[in-house]
């Protein structure tokens, strides 16, 4: 049987009650016994192998140890981009003794009961308005992780707007005058990342270079690749939202007759290692940021408001950096 608080009690010569408030440190308090008592305390949890249950740390200090990551994706444990946030955040979390909790929520129900289960929110990528008003309603500790848009406090996402700027600025060096910009460009509301990425490159090109907004469906992008290959769309180049379009923008390209780089030239606004593996045949020029840092991020932000108890946090914006690949010319 694995040995008790009782065992740690009896060997170090001590009450229940203070190796409990020595190992929990509850509200500071093993500054109230001596040295000596500390550390006869720690020995003999650590010569025993004690370690206290996260239920009764949660009762002791009155937390839940857990933080609840809410998303309305129900495709969030099959996407590659999802689940290296989920596992580093979830590393992170286990260095001060938590654990996270994926929530997919379709509607209102069970909302009312996080309080019970966690200590913290994390939005995270997608979530309706109607759910954030009603989390918010539990005064619950709360982050937005990479929600599409930025606020002083309390967000982290990547630096969208720094890095479509990069990549406007590099397109007019090497001299194109029309950016087709594929992404996910679908009903009247656009993923914020999107809006961002948009502004930023309207931004940049102001005038230098047209940007023609394409969504990411097949005829779409055939349509586009056919008035860069009668001339309708000079010096063109295609700005890819992430891996899916720019997957089908190489595709389209290729059905069409185009050779990248020479006829059209091509940047990706999030380079993944895949779009730099030796089986594409080419490496992607665009620019990237560390996925698992999002989660890293968001992990150190709620539990610090946790711990601390304060209300707002400065938000975080995750670097984004160029990288050159055979795409375009340098």
């Amino acid at each position: 049987m694995p040995n008790t608080i009782k065992d740690v009690a009896t060997m170090a010569n001590v009450s229940l009650s203070t190796v409990s408030r020595v190992l929990n440190n509850k509200s500071g308090c093993i500054e109230q016994f001596a040295p000596q008592t500390v550390k006869r305390v720690k020995e003999a949890a650590e010569k025993l192998q004690y370690r206290p249950s996260r239920r009764a740390r949660g009762l002791t200090l009155g937390r839940n140890h857990c933080v609840t990551f809410l998303t309305e994706r129900d495709n969030f444990w099959s996407s590659p981009f999802d689940c290296q946030i989920a596992i580093r955040a979830a590393h992170e979390m286990r260095k001060a003794d938590y654990s996270i909790d994926i929530m997919t929520v379709a509607d209102l129900k069970g909302i009312d009961q996080l309080p019970q289960t966690s200590d913290g929110i994390v939005f995270a990528i997608e979530v309706s308005d109607r759910i954030i008003a009603r989390v918010q309603e539990l005064e619950l500790p709360l982050v937005w992780l990479n929600m599409g848009f930025a606020m002083e406090t309390d967000c982290v996402l990547p630096d969208d707007w720094n890095g479509a700027r990069r990549l406007g600025e590099h397109l007019l060096a090497i001299g194109c005058e029309n950016v087709i910009f594929v992404a996910p460009f679908v009903g009247k509301t656009l993923h914020g990342s999107v809006k961002i990425r948009k502004e930023a490159f309207d931004s940049v090109l102001a005038g230098a270079a047209a940007l023609h907004c394409v969504p990411y469906e097949w005829n779409a992008l055939m349509q586009a690749m056919a008035r860069v290959k009668s001339g309708q769309l000079p010096n063109a180049a295609v700005a890819a939202y992430a891996e899916s379009e720019l997957l089908a923008a190489m595709l389209a390209a290729s059905e069409s007759g185009l050779r990248i780089p020479d006829d059209l030239a091509l940047v990706s606004c999030d380079v993944s290692e895949m779009c730099q593996h030796p089986g594409l045949g080419r490496t992607v020029t665009g620019v990237r940021f560390s996925i698992p840092e999002l989660g890293s991020a968001a992990a150190r932000m709620i539990l610090q408001k946790i711990k601390t108890g304060q209300r707002n946090a400065p938000s975080v914006l995750i670097p984004e950096y160029f990288v050159q690949g055979d795409t375009t010319r340098s």
